[in-house]
């Protein structure tokens, strides 16, 4: 039944603030237990698939970022983790192989740099070498050296 405010003489419908819309999340119950000691199975049923829903949740949060709590968990993970035979070593991790492509394309250009940076130098000393050669030839054939 909606509510009704009287503002100055007039009364008008309340609007809904929202605070009684529908729920997003499930709520858990508390399981009941029967007269011959055991729980509630749709209790149960109810709690198993609020669980679900809000781990389904949880890791639709998770994907994108950096997250602390998903860095743990893969740390545990691979702390649990043991070597099968013949299979080889410890997989890499996507953020693994992400820095080490990383550090290979800086060392790549960064050795690109230092090379053009080097043929620069030559060429500026080809060149002031050049000069001075003309200058030498110059001077000598002005000079009557």
């Amino acid at each position: 039944m909606p509510r009704y405010i009287n503002k100055g003489g007039k009364s008008m419908k309340k609007k809904n603030t929202g605070k009684r819309g529908k729920k997003s999340t499930c709520k858990r119950r508390r399981v009941r237990i029967s007269a011959n000691g055991s729980y509630n199975k749709s209790d149960m049923k109810h709690n198993k698939d609020c669980e679900r829903k809000h781990k389904q949740k949880k890791t639709r949060k998770r994907r994108g970022g950096n997250d602390d709590e998903r860095k743990k968990e893969v740390e545990e993970l691979m702390k649990k983790w043991k070597p099968v035979k013949g299979k080889g070593t410890l997989p890499e991790t996507a953020a693994n192989l992400t820095a080490k492509q990383t550090v290979e394309l800086e060392k790549k250009e960064r050795e690109e740099r230092e090379l053009e940076e080097w043929i620069r130098r030559e060429e500026e000393e080809r060149a002031e070498a050049e000069e001075e050669w003309r200058n030498k030839k110059y001077n000598a054939w002005v000079l009557g050296i």
